[in-house]
């Protein structure tokens, strides 16, 4: 019976002390437990705090995009009224310009209209033509006089055929001063029609592909023949071969109608 005993209380004694220690380990595991889950606790309130502040950055996010969107749409309406208010602009230079061109080419054709209605009412022109003629008809009476005066006396016929040529002088200087009055007329005619088709010629080669060379080329072409001078010499094309020989024929024949003329006109022998 002591065995017994003694055994069981070996074993109830051992039993005891492992509860124990198992009591031990629990107590222990139970404070790992509440370490943790205090622990977890405090994560809890971080990842809470994490969560809020996520959630508060991007409410923050949403605003920053509605105003960079509503910033956007102000950036490309500003854009639109920019391009806008450009177009009007260019539109408005174009217009101003189309404007002085038009107002530049109205006062050089008013100038030249002027020059031109001055010329039409100059009466010196007429007294010119009127000039020349009479020197060519006091010529053809002092070519008469020639033949019907006194033939005999050299000296008093090479007076009287002196006298032509200052007359034919005369009346070449008359007929010059005519066709210079003529070509200044037609000058300023001239020079109103081009100034005035300057700025409608240039629209319709604006219009044109090849707008720049061929612009500049009229432009170049136009203020040459604006520059030049009325009074200028007007150079006229050399007469061909078949002109000259023409010309000779007429002039041969001219002078034979001439001396066919003065065989019929009585020669008076009479000293003067």
């Amino acid at each position: 019976m002591n065995e017994n005993f003694s055994e069981n209380l070996a074993l109830s004694t051992k039993n005891r002390d492992e509860v124990e220690l198992l009591l031990i380990k629990d107590k222990e595991r139970s404070d790992q437990i509440k370490e943790l889950l205090s622990d977890a606790k405090s994560h809890s309130a971080l990842i809470g705090n994490f969560i809020s502040r996520v959630e508060k950055r991007e409410s923050q996010l949403e605003k920053q995009e509605a105003l960079t969107q509503q910033y956007t749409e102000s950036i490309n309406n500003f854009k639109q009224e920019r391009n806008d208010l450009l177009k009007k602009a260019n539109e408005l230079i174009s217009s101003a310009k189309q404007a002085l061109e038009y107002k530049t080419a109205e006062g050089l054709s008013a100038a030249f209209n002027t020059k031109y209605d001055e010329s039409k009412q100059d009466n010196t022109l007429k007294y010119w033509l009127i000039g020349s003629g009479a020197f060519v008809f006091i010529a053809l009476l002092v070519g008469v006089w020639i033949l019907r005066g006194n033939q005999t006396d050299f000296k008093v016929v090479l007076g009287r055929i002196s006298l032509l040529p200052m007359l034919i002088a005369g009346s070449w200087f008359c007929a010059s001063q005519y066709v210079k009055q003529i070509n200044i007329r037609e000058d300023y005619a001239y020079k109103s029609v081009l100034s005035k088709s300057i700025v409608g010629f240039s629209e319709q080669l604006k219009n044109n592909q090849d707008y720049g060379e061929e612009y500049s080329h009229y432009i170049k072409s136009v203020l040459e023949e604006l520059h030049k001078d009325p009074l200028r010499k007007r150079i006229k094309d050399p007469a061909s071969p078949s002109e000259l020989k023409q010309d000779i024929k007429d002039l041969i024949k001219e002078i034979k109608i001439v001396q066919e003329i003065s065989k019929h006109i009585p020669v008076s022998t009479n000293k003067q």
